[in-house]
């Protein structure tokens, strides 16, 4: 077989990969917890004051044009029953590339003295980009750029209580194409809806460290896809640092590490060991949070 269709078939198969992969499942954090409005938008308001969060994730480190995410949101307070929010993602992987933007609503309902539910909708659009183009194919399949805009909604409930919280979303609801191209097709993909749902409990163990054990759970589900399960335990200190570990059950295992330098910034940093077959050419991924609160 000539080096010319090695290179050929191997390139189509990563672009198709790429492609379906993104298609099936959307960025997952080992610190979802400190930006939940990316997978909930009933999360937003839900603080005291406006939130600010920036992610960096780097997945899959020692494989070349491996995934890096970035994102950027806003939450805030807006009167006395509402919150608005906003969610920016940037997702690359190889040559394909896609940016989501999206506005929160929340409105709040008390329950009780010390616990909120709280409902809310999401709507913005997924810009979708394969730069086919740089493969620098000579080959008809190659020649063309894929560049889709996909408007999406989605809904939630976030339920707040004095030390624990409850969450159940979908934030994106219709099912959108990503990927097609008529004539030489050599595959399609679609984004599908992801259903979110989790929840966290904090012990607080006061005394002279302030000592705050937090376990929490989040599963993700996606049809087609196995189940994903992230379990997480955390320990807090002071109200300075917090450590703890995570699980995402058959596929890794992560340890992060927060510090709070003053009341209104946090910076956190999680490592990720994968546990399945990738761990053989990984040397895992790294992922870093800055928040502000103000």
């Amino acid at each position: 077989m000539k080096l010319y269709n090695i290179k050929y078939i191997v390139t189509a198969l990563i672009v198709m990969l790429c492609v379906k992969v993104q298609g099936q499942q959307d960025p997952s954090f080992t610190m979802y917890n400190l930006n939940m409005n990316l997978i909930n938008p009933a999360y937003a308001g839900s603080s005291e004051g406006l939130e600010l969060t920036t992610m960096i994730k780097s997945q899959f480190t020692g494989i070349a044009d491996s995934p890096s995410t970035q994102t950027l949101s806003l939450s805030s307070p807006v009167g006395k029953n509402m919150g608005l929010g906003l969610s920016i993602v940037n997702d690359q992987v190889f040559v394909a590339k896609e940016t989501d933007v999206y506005i929160d609503f929340s409105y709040k309902l008390q329950v009780s003295e010390s616990t909120n539910l709280f409902l809310g909708l999401k709507a913005g659009a997924s810009f979708f980009n394969v730069d086919l183009a740089s493969l620098n194919i000579n080959d008809d399949l190659f020649n063309q750029n894929v560049n889709r805009i996909n408007p999406n909604f989605g809904a939630g409930a976030y339920l707040k209580g004095k030390n624990y919280y409850a969450s159940l979303s979908v934030p994106v609801l219709l099912k959108s194409k990503r990927y097609e191209k008529e004539g030489n097709t050599v595959t399609s993909a679609s984004d599908k809806p992801h259903i979110y749902l989790g929840a966290g409990y904090t012990f607080d163990l006061e005394g002279e460290y302030n000592l705050k054990v937090t376990p929490s759970f989040m599963t993700r589900y996606v049809s087609g896809v196995p189940l994903s399960v992230d379990l997480t335990t955390t320990v807090g200190l002071l109200d300075k640092v917090e450590f703890g570990v995570s699980h995402r059950l058959k596929e890794s295992f992560s340890g992060l590490l927060m510090f709070q330098f003053i009341k209104e910034f946090k910076l956190g940093y999680a490592y990720e060991h994968a546990t399945n077959d990738i761990s053989k050419y990984s040397s895992g991924s790294h992922e870093f949070v800055f928040k502000f609160q103000f």
